[in-house]
């Protein structure tokens, strides 16, 4: 399944689902993320249950 969302959508799922955003960067290259990023990296840190 692919499925397109913005940056906040995807923390949204995320915290109804659990895990919390450890940090967002603007692509591989590891920029900061902010409203010129074309693209973004998100990472999740999830909870054990």
């Amino acid at each position: 399944m692919v499925c397109r969302t913005r940056p906040s959508g995807l923390d949204l799922m995320a915290r109804l689902a659990g895990p919390a955003r450890e940090a967002r960067r603007g692509g591989r290259s590891r920029r900061p993320f902010d409203a010129s990023s074309a693209s973004d990296v998100s990472v999740y840190r999830g909870t054990h249950a």
